[in-house]
Order: C-alpha cells, then sequence, then structure tokens
C-alpha cells in the first residue's frame, strides 16, 4: 500500500523575500517549502501561472552584461539558486540564503516522484526531440507516471530570444491542453525568455519548471557531477570541461569580469549602506 502523500497548504512567493543578486531577485526559501509550492500549486485554483527559474551565477552575470537579457529574472515567481556561489555572493552583500544551494537537478526529481501519487498532467519543452521523448520515458519508466498524463510534448525551434512569433501557436495548445506542470528544459537564458511568455500567456494555473539541463541528468542523457564538485561547488569547472567551446564566454570572460562587479557591489553595500535584501 502507498504512503499517503501529506497534504500542502501552498503558500504564495509574495510571502517571501528576495535577496537582489547583481540585478536578479532570487527567492529566500527553503528547499522543501519550493517543493511544496510547486507541487501544491493546482490546488489554490484560479489563473495565475507560478513560473520558476533556477539561474547559477553565471546566468545571472549574463543578464547583467548583454541588453538583450536584461531584467530576464524580473517578473519570475520563483527564482531559485542554482550554484552555492551564489548564497556565498548573498552572505557577502549581508543576505543570508537559508539553502546554500536549490539545484534544478535535486528539485526535479523530487517533483517527478511527486506527480506520482497526484494527478497533475504534464507537458515538456525540449531543445530537441530526443530530449523530450528521453525525459517522457523517464517519467514513464523511472517515476511510474502513465502516458496519458504527457499531454503535451514540444521542440522549441532555434532562436537567440524567443518571442510570440515562436510560440504563439503553443501557447494556444497548452491552453486548449493545460498540462499542470510544463517542463522547459532548454539552455539558460532562453528557457526564461520562454517561461515568462508562458507565464504571461497562459490562463489557467500551471507551474512552469525553467529546468534547463536538469530535464537531461534526469532522464540520464547527460552524467550529474560527482557529488564532491557539487558539494565544492566546482559544477561550472565540470561543465567548462566538458563543453568548452560552447561555455567559454560564459565562464572564462564573464568570470574575469565578475570581480570588478563583486567589488562594485560590496562598495555600494558596506560604504554606501545599499540594502540586498528586501
Amino acid at each position: 500500500m502507498e504512503t499517503p502523500s501529506r497534504i500542502i497548504f501552498p503558500v504564495k512567493p509574495s510571502n517571501y523575500n528576495v535577496a537582489d543578486i547583481f540585478g536578479t531577485p532570487v527567492t529566500v526559501i527553503r528547499f522543501q517549502e519550493a517543493i511544496d509550492m510547486i507541487l501544491g500549486w493546482k490546488s489554490l485554483g484560479g489563473n495565475k501561472p507560478l513560473c520558476t527559474a533556477f539561474p547559477s551565477l553565471n546566468p545571472i552575470f549574463s543578464a547583467v552584461l548583454e541588453q538583450k537579457y536584461s531584467k530576464l529574472y524580473w517578473g519570475l515567481d520563483l527564482v531559485l539558486p542554482d550554484g552555492r556561489n551564489i548564497a556565498r555572493v548573498a552572505r557577502l552583500l549581508g543576505a543570508q540564503l537559508p539553502e546554500k544551494r536549490i539545484a534544478g537537478m535535486d528539485v526535479l526529481p523530487e517533483i517527478c516522484s511527486g506527480l506520482k501519487s497526484r494527478d497533475h498532467t504534464i507537458g515538456i519543452i525540449g531543445a530537441s526531440t530526443v530530449a523530450v521523448e528521453e525525459f517522457a520515458k523517464c517519467l514513464q519508466g523511472k517515476y511510474g507516471i502513465l502516458a496519458d498524463r504527457i499531454t503535451s510534448r514540444w521542440t522549441a525551434p532555434f532562436a537567440e530570444v524567443f518571442g510570440m512569433a515562436e510560440l504563439g501557436e503553443h501557447v494556444k495548445q497548452l491552453n486548449i491542453l493545460k498540462p499542470d506542470i510544463v517542463v522547459v528544459g532548454i539552455a539558460s537564458p532562453k528557457q526564461e525568455g520562454i517561461g515568462r511568455i508562458l507565464r504571461d500567456n497562459l490562463e489557467y494555473s500551471a507551474v512552469i519548471l525553467c529546468i534547463g539541463g536538469a530535464m537531461q541528468t534526469t532522464a540520464g542523457m547527460i552524467p550529474m557531477a560527482p557529488q564532491l564538485i557539487r558539494n565544492l561547488g566546482l559544477e561550472s569547472f565540470y561543465r567548462f570541461q566538458r563543453e568548452p567551446r560552447r561555455l567559454f564566454k560564459r565562464y572564462i570572460v564573464y568570470n574575469a569580469i565578475f570581480p570588478l562587479f563583486l567589488m562594485k557591489a560590496l562598495f555600494k553595500h558596506y560604504v554606501l549602506g545599499k540594502k540586498f535584501l528586501e
């Protein structure tokens, strides 16, 4: 006999403080509270989607340096720190986070496990047909979710920045099929652009998970970094040595500039008295 799932009473994102990390509002929340909110959102009713993103420090820095990604995380409901370096920066700026990290690759398996005992339906958006189909197989084989609960599968076209021109037809489809949780597994920061469009145009209480590569690691397509590397906060190095060409700009160029921005933020906090927690 299955153990009954515990009753979840979702708390709205507005109940939580946010920490200002280089202009990105990171939600000050615990891991289990985030899981409860995501799985319990459907029970609130209404027609407001919940959009969740899991940026590491590098995508946050992309939003600082590239105009097309500026204010990328503004307007999202939950922005969770997928990386220990975010917690370290927050601490330096006087905004203690309750968790060292809330990683997408840890959250997604928890959500998938929690879905088995619920009636939620699922939509999948991926960068390739293979990724979409492998994640669907994972949901069915590993987590015991019936195939008819996976109501939407879509491979996003290539685009530098997504708009309604690329997403309009899929938005219409989602509003008809109404999957309760839409998993968006595309590289940051493009997926957050998709998440914002879905949040603004879906007409029901969907949960939008901008989960990135966690979709592929959960499906077993990409190996997860060893636990020691994750504990040390060196996942960026692990990813870079696997994909040096794609990640060169993000991990080498941006990281070289990062200390200057950190010094500026520290000056504002300790000399000018700016608060980085709201």
